[in-house]
């Protein structure tokens, strides 16, 4: 079972998505940190980016002034 090739794809997409919402979770935290409570549209935008785009916003956010600095980065 563990072989197959359905359960290799199952097993990537749920790691892939994983990795997302930790990536998420990370932007959101450290926003609220730095700035207060992160909107509903931010984080609702965040759910559409890649975890490409997810990990440069993460570094963004870390560094951004303020948080209308870190949403001109969300495109």
């Amino acid at each position: 079972m563990r072989e197959s090739v359905i359960y290799q794809d199952i097993l990537q997409q749920g790691l892939k998505q994983g990795q997302k919402q930790g990536l998420k979770n990370s932007i959101v935290d450290t926003l609220e940190i730095r700035f207060g409570l992160v909107s509903m549209e931010i984080s609702q935008r965040l759910d559409e980016l890649t975890i490409e785009q997810l990990q440069r916003l993460h570094r963004q956010a870390v560094i951004c002034g303020s948080v209308e600095e870190f949403i001109s980065q969300l495109g």
